[in-house]
């Protein structure tokens, strides 16, 4: 992963990569890079190069501003995690045009070190789900996918179906072993026979034990995974607001 932060101000762009670096480590997010500019040219010129995951935006800045920035960088790719930093809360509706992933305020400064903490979390959550990996087929072939688009993975004897929005894709492997490696992704296990990515869960109809998700298929609850099934998903909610 590849963080920039882009601000005017030495000493805030010096507090910002302090306090992001220190959050990352707390959520075992591991970043390649976290980068500075007081420029925003320096910043589009560097992007051009190769993008970054997310960006740390000031608004109001002398040669060139945040916005027009964020407008640039949009027209490049839609992917970046744009959240722009500023004292003027009045700018946070003009923000929206850009898709910003969140909107900080820089002063009281012990409110600017929570709002990272929150955000930082919420990031490497939306992070893990943009990862690629690599899934083994049949006769040595490999495709690569992306994490947040598989809705879920069904278990068929020693095969696992990979299931998206609008094709599956057949391996073989163990729903066990699977469960504990995309468990980092915010998948959970709710039957013997099924592991959901909660990003694309639609609503959990508990009374009837049934999951819709975003395409609307149906997956049954196992009884035995209710609870977990109840408490995870309560803390995934709360960790997004």
């Amino acid at each position: 992963m590849r963080i920039a932060i882009c601000d005017d101000d030495r000493v805030t762009l010096d507090n910002l990569k302090s306090i992001i670096l220190q959050e990352l480590q707390i959520n075992n997010f591991i970043c390649d890079e976290v980068d500075v500019f007081d420029s925003g040219y320096e910043l589009l010129e560097e992007y051009s190069k190769k993008s970054y995951d997310a960006i740390f935006l000031d608004i109001r800045m002398p040669e060139i501003s945040g916005f027009e920035i964020a407008a640039a960088l949009r027209e490049i790719s839609f992917k970046t995690f744009i959240i722009f930093v500023t004292t003027e809360n009045e700018l946070v509706f003009s923000s929206f045009d850009f898709q910003p992933f969140h909107f900080i305020r820089k002063y009281p400064s012990e409110y600017l070190k929570i709002q990272l903490k929150n955000v930082i979390k919420k990031l490497s959550r939306h992070i893990r789900q943009n990862e690629s990996i690599v899934l083994e087929l049949a006769f040595s072939e490999k495709e690569k996918i992306c994490v947040g688009d598989i809705l879920y993975i069904s278990s068929e004897k020693n095969y696992l179906v990979y299931h998206f929005l609008k094709s599956e894709i057949r391996v073989r492997g163990k729903l066990a072993e699977t469960a504990d490696k995309y468990s980092a992704y915010d998948f959970i296990r709710v039957h013997n026979c099924f592991l959901v990515n909660m990003k694309n869960i639609r609503f959990i109809d508990y009374p009837n034990d049934e999951i819709r998700l975003k395409d609307n298929s149906i997956i049954s609850i196992g009884r035995s995974y209710k609870k977990a099934l109840n408490e995870q998903y309560t803390l995934y909610l709360r960790s997004l607001r």
